[in-house]
């Protein structure tokens, strides 16, 4: 597996499901890449603002929330 450098790209990875996470966590940082999850758009949207991550892969239904909520906050930013 590669490890980070720092020149490594950053993804955030916002999913409920963390069967999800862990896979998509686990492919990304064997690509090469720096992977963080967040689990709901509370903590995604607080990622956002202290990690500037470079891709953001975002599911569109979390929970009793929606990944629409996010993507208009990135928006308002």
């Amino acid at each position: 597996m590669k490890q980070p450098t720092k020149s490594t790209k950053e993804i955030l990875v916002i999913d409920d499901d963390s069967d999800t996470q862990i896979f998509l966590k686990k492919i990304l940082n064997g690509a090469g890449f720096s992977c963080s999850v967040a689990g709901d758009v509370e903590s995604g949207s607080n990622a956002i603002q202290t990690q500037a991550p470079h891709l953001i892969l975002l599911d569109y239904k979390l929970g009793q929330e929606s990944g629409f909520e996010v993507k208009e906050f990135l928006r308002s930013k």
